[in-house]
């Protein structure tokens, strides 16, 4: 029987619809999970690769894992809730690299709680966390840049429609 969906070679076939050669990437929150993954992506496919996120160490750990395969990276700490903080990252790419051709925004929490027991912090959190954040990384004098928003968050519906409540604020994808 023949196959209705064509076998991909990803590889060869679509490798040169992303050429990222010599650009600069940085991700924000991009160790670990998705971010991660993207990283190594863009990298391998010869982006400058710069990773960051609260923990310095934790950001710097890809960065070193990429740069001992031959690859540029580099590992910033950032406080996504801190406008200055987020300034000063931007800046620092800059003059590392000389540019930032692309943004992806791997920053995002998510916090399940009975709903009666929502507090004004932890609402306050998640907002700053995934929207504040993102519209200070977008306003971050990147108009030549591409940017780029993951989110990747489970909801369980069932806990949802029973006494709990599962909350973050939901951002679209800006390209």
């Amino acid at each position: 029987m023949d196959k209705i969906t064509p076998t991909i070679d990803f590889k060869n076939e679509l490798a040169e619809l992303i050429d990222v050669k010599g650009k600069v990437a940085y991700l924000p929150g991009g160790y670990g999970g998705i971010g991660e993954a993207i990283a190594w992506g863009l990298a391998l496919r010869g982006a400058r690769v710069v990773v960051s996120g609260r923990s310095k160490q934790k950001a710097e750990t890809p960065a070193a894992q990429l740069t001992g395969q031959g690859m540029e990276a580099m590992g910033l700490s950032v406080d996504a809730k801190s406008v200055s903080e987020i300034k000063d990252s931007v800046e620092a790419v800059v003059e590392k690299f000389g540019a930032l051709d692309i943004l992806v925004n791997c920053i995002g929490i998510q916090r399940e709680e009975p709903l009666l027991d929502v507090t004004e912090e932890a609402f306050d959190e998640v907002y700053q966390s995934n929207l504040k954040s993102a519209m200070s990384w977008k306003s971050r004098n990147l108009k030549n840049s591409c940017l780029i928003v993951f989110r990747s968050v489970a909801l369980r519906i069932q806990r949802m429609l029973s006494d709990r409540f599962s909350f973050f604020v939901h951002q679209p994808r800006i390209l």
